[in-house]
């Protein structure tokens, strides 16, 4: 018996004599060998192709086919390369023991068959054998292991970035809350006050309009002092700049009562009901209210895909839309391009926004989704829309993300699932 244990190896013997076959196979199985005959190499390489074994013994003298032509065959082919072949032959010429091995066997044994060497032989080539494909199987169990490893790297760090974000987003919303709340009353009496204010500056030019039409009956006297009172207020500039300036302060605190609703919605986005929406009618309607903002500044492109119905909160998403589309009109100079665009992959649908005006700077890229965080000058931006819209996506359990460089535009892709997720 062989000393290494080898025994339940399968073993393949390629043989034209019946004889050898035989003398073969009763010496591997009296060692615990699985052996299976072949005559020729076309039937060898069926056999090995439907089965592949541990081991092929094989003769090198044989009709058509030889020895050599049937392991270079399995040399070539991927599935049986690795599969280790001892030559068998009466040839004990150093030229044929080097060909055998040029054609890529592992060993070779001589005829007359000897026992304790085939068994030797054959028993440490299937040792061999099976420890190359433990250490392969080992391998690639660790390169699974280590692929995993890193995707789950890559999740931690998407997920440290987004419970980042959720912080902030959380933290900022208690104060937004709070401001809104102590903004709103004092505000709105602002803004009644200068409606009111409007109308009784009005009144009074109204007023004296009516004095003017009685000037011409009034003493010398009395109208010199008109006059000089006219020329010392500048009566003409005066009614012009009092309704201007009364404008102004009432699309001030228009604007005021704005960032206040954007901070309440913010701090609580107003809920309405899960309902299935189709994404490329909810973006149409989208523009159609940004349209102000973009008609006269950029050409829109449509790139619709026949996408799935998502089921979503549908005044938010289009909340999100609107922001998207304002941004983009906002981000171009004199004349632009803004290119929307719907796709569906698996179970997801993206809507991104393009535009190509003065893009995002990379070291502002991951701020854009910060409360507060804006590029426009003071007064013409809250910094409000993207953190907004992103809580939004986030509360879909979607993402949105953005592709931009400076001068060459960008892109903010919206991922939203087709059905509800179960945090959301």
């Amino acid at each position: 018996m062989n000393s290494l244990n080898n025994t339940g190896s399968n073993i393949v013997i390629v043989d034209d004599l019946a004889n050898n076959l035989r003398v073969l196979s009763e010496i591997l199985q009296s060692g615990g060998y699985t052996v299976r005959p072949a005559l020729n190499g076309e039937i060898a390489l069926k056999s090995i192709r439907s089965k592949l074994p541990d081991l092929i013994l094989l003769d090198v003298r044989m009709p058509g086919m030889d020895g050599y032509e049937v392991c270079r065959q399995l040399k070539s082919d991927p599935m049986t390369r690795e599969i280790p072949v001892i030559f068998i032959s009466a040839l004990n010429d150093i030229e044929d023991k080097l060909a055998a091995f040029n054609a890529g066997g592992a060993d070779y044994i001589s005829k007359p068959f000897q026992m304790a060497e085939v068994l030797a032989r054959v028993a440490t080539h299937t040792a061999l054998f099976k420890s190359r494909q433990a250490l392969k199987a080992r391998e690639e169990c660790l390169q699974r292991s280590l692929r995993d490893m890193e995707a789950a790297h890559l999740r931690l760090k998407e997920m440290s970035s987004e419970l980042l974000q959720s912080e902030k987003l959380a933290s900022i919303g208690l104060l937004a809350a709070g401001v809104a709340h102590e903004i709103n009353n004092p505000i709105g009496f602002i803004s009644s006050d200068l409606n009111i204010l409007k109308s009784y500056v009005g009144s009074l030019l109204r007023l004296i309009d009516e004095y003017a039409l009685l000037e011409t009956n009034a003493p010398d006297d009395m109208l010199k002092r008109i006059d000089e009172t006219k020329q010392e207020i500048d009566l003409p500039f005066l009614r012009q700049d009092v309704m201007e300036l009364i404008g102004e302060s009432i699309d001030g605190s228009e604007r005021v009562c704005k960032i206040v609703q954007d901070l309440r919605d913010f701090s609580h986005p107003g809920d309405s009901e899960w309902r299935q929406v189709n994404l490329n009618t909810a973006l149409d309607s989208s523009l159609n209210l940004a349209w102000n903002e973009i008609n006269h500044k950029a050409e829109v492109i449509k790139d619709y895909d026949d996408v799935p119905m998502v089921e979503c909160l549908y005044d938010q998403i289009s909340q999100v839309f609107v922001n998207l589309l304002v941004n983009a009109a906002q981000a171009i100079g004199e004349k632009g391009q803004i290119t929307l665009r719907t796709r569906s992959e698996n179970e997801w649908v993206t809507v991104s926004v393009i535009d190509n005006g003065c893009g995002i700077a990379s070291e502002n890229t991951e701020k854009i989704f910060d409360p507060f965080f804006t590029t426009r000058p003071v007064g013409k931006g809250t910094g409000l829309g993207l953190s907004t819209s992103y809580g939004i996506i986030t509360k879909h359990g979607g993402r949105i993300v953005v592709d931009s460089a400076v001068e060459k535009g960008a892109a903010f892709t919206v991922w939203l699932p087709v059905k509800r997720s179960d945090s959301a």
